[in-house]
């Protein structure tokens, strides 16, 4: 049985949550850091090819001015981001419009000269600006200073039809969201099964830290439904179905300040 697999048979709350990968554990551990980290890339691909779901991984960004289509005289200034396709490895990339030339005079040069390579500016007509404000990031303090945080775009996957070219269409990229259900009937285990599809407390950390064609699964993981991410209400049929026949069984955890790694890997027969 893969990780997933065994994440979910014992009862653990599997979700990508506003782009974030979040893990419940059923006994009440934290999840570790260093765990998570290890794990994510092979749990987030894992997920999107047992959803059927287009989920992409930023890779990185560049700044360029680029021929009009129709016109190779006139070059348009923008912001490329490029990500990673869970599913087929493959790269594409996403081009937003952006300014490459300064407001105003400061020290660093006169206005209208050229930023420095790598930087750039937007405004709150900007298309960029609505896709950073999705992700849930905070913004920088200037509207210019995007450069210093486009890492943080590394945390939150992302879901997005594709254009001709590979490209990805701006108009529908969004943090991805797949519920503990989905996930769940996606795995082959059956609705009826008594896991926790809570959502988890802020008790303790489930997301690694930020740092300076026809109806499908895909489509599922894109919007949700409440038919199949009511997870809450799921589990409490669960509870009121089940509670006559079988016994809950509270584990006896250590105190995760003392829980070393291998401890609460072992769980997993890791």
């Amino acid at each position: 049985m893969t990780l997933l697999g065994k994440l979910i048979a014992r009862g653990d709350y599997v979700a990508i949550t506003k782009g974030k990968l979040t893990i419940s554990p059923v006994s009440g551990s934290p999840v570790p850091n260093t765990w998570l980290k290890s794990h994510r890339a092979g749990l987030l691909v894992e997920i999107a090819n047992c959803t059927d779901t287009r989920l992409f991984s930023y890779e990185g960004y560049s700044t360029g001015r680029y021929s009009i289509k129709g016109s190779s005289a006139v070059k348009s200034p923008g912001v490329t981001l490029s990500y990673y396709a869970l599913r087929s490895g493959e790269l594409t990339s996403v081009t937003f419009n952006a300014e490459l030339d300064r407001k105003r005079t400061t020290k660093g040069g006169k206005q209208g000269s050229p930023l420095p390579a790598g930087q750039f500016r937007v405004t709150n007509r900007h298309k960029f600006l609505r896709y950073w404000d999705s992700t849930g990031i905070e913004r920088p303090l200037r509207l210019s200073s995007f450069h210093d945080c486009m890492g943080k775009l590394r945390d939150v996957i992302i879901t997005a039809e594709i254009r001709k070219g590979n490209r990805l269409d701006k108009d529908t990229i969004r943090p991805a969201e797949i519920c503990a259900t989905q996930l769940r009937r996606a795995m082959g285990f059956p609705d009826n099964s008594l896991t926790n599809t809570q959502q988890p407390t802020d008790n303790y950390p489930t997301t690694i830290p930020d740092k300076k064609s026809g109806q499908s699964h895909a489509t599922q993981g894109f919007y949700g439904s409440e038919s199949a991410c009511n997870d809450s209400q799921v589990l409490s049929n669960q509870v009121g179905r089940n509670t006559s026949s079988v016994r809950l069984v509270v584990k006896e955890v250590l105190d995760p300040a003392t829980q070393s790694n291998d401890e609460w890997l072992a769980e997993y027969g890791e």
